[in-house]
């Protein structure tokens, strides 16, 4: 995956892209659990803190074609954050998780926001708040909401991320064949303007 380029699979003799998606957030805010939640649709009542990366493909059908979100759950503690950015590396989507009963979790979303902003610019960002099966004590709670838990929301979210990332690389696609399309009539036009040049003007 090269400069926000989903990487293509070919399955049963069609291609389908690959989109790579990281989940970021504070510790205890149900990063674990939606990844969970998406792999295996189940809710895991207890969860280890994640020390080192776990991953998992989900293949969503959007517009007759096969997308596969690769999806990764990477550690939320300050002191393992080190083990998680080259993992920011070449991710075409980042989705930043607060806990609508922490408000705390909110406030810290901006760090993540700018860590995703220095390593991987070109990435879609969206805003997730986890637990809404859950009194919520955030004010002015914003973004998509869901519940890893019970899986409210989940598909929807997953749904809507595919057509923004699908949108995002189709526009990129049309201005790279723009572009291409101006730069060969250019050099089509200089090369008239050279024959021009030296044909014989008396």
């Amino acid at each position: 995956m090269e400069n926000g380029t989903p990487e293509s699979l070919s399955l049963e003799g069609k291609e389908q892209k690959v989109f790579k998606v990281i989940l970021l957030g504070e510790v205890g805010v149900g990063k674990t659990s939606l990844l969970n939640r998406i792999k295996d649709n189940k809710f895991v009542e207890k969860t280890q803190i994640t020390m080192t990366t776990d991953n998992c493909c989900k293949v969503i059908h959007h517009n007759n074609q096969r997308i596969t979100l690769s999806i990764w759950d990477t550690a939320g503690v300050e002191r393992f954050q080190s083990l998680t950015r080259s993992y920011y590396r070449d991710a075409h989507a980042a989705i930043l998780i607060y806990d609508v009963t922490r408000q705390s979790t909110l406030r810290h979303i901006s760090n993540w926001q700018e860590d995703v902003t220095r390593y991987c610019p070109q990435a879609i960002q969206v805003l997730v708040g986890n637990k809404i099966d859950l009194k919520s004590t955030v004010e002015d709670s914003q973004g998509c909401k869901v519940s890893a838990c019970t899986g409210a929301g989940v598909d929807d979210l997953l749904n809507q991320l595919t057509a923004n990332l699908v949108t995002k690389f189709n526009k990129k696609q049309e201005y790279v064949k723009n572009l291409t399309v101006t730069l060969k009539d250019s050099i089509n036009n200089d090369g008239n303007s050279n024959n021009d040049s030296r044909k014989c003007s008396c």
